[in-house]
């Protein structure tokens, strides 16, 4: 089963966005970093076997927040 993957980054507006992987629009917008993340760890974890990448202000990765079957790291 693959993982659905989302992200948490900034808009060209300047607001904060959560993004399905791909997509050029935002689901949902946030006045604010901290109400995004909030509201999305929340609403990623319950879509199951999920992923969500939150990105700084510049573009690049902040962290990342793996739900449910997370193969890393591997066994062994």
């Amino acid at each position: 089963m693959s993982r659905k993957r989302y992200e948490l980054r900034q808009t060209p507006d300047d607001q904060w966005g959560l993004y399905k992987s791909g997509a050029d629009r935002a689901s949902k917008k946030f006045e604010t970093k901290e109400e995004g993340l909030e509201f999305s760890r929340g609403y990623v974890r319950a879509q199951g076997n999920s992923q969500l990448i939150v990105k700084k202000t510049d573009g690049t990765v902040q962290t990342e927040h793996t739900y449910d079957n997370d193969p890393f790291p591997p066994p062994g």
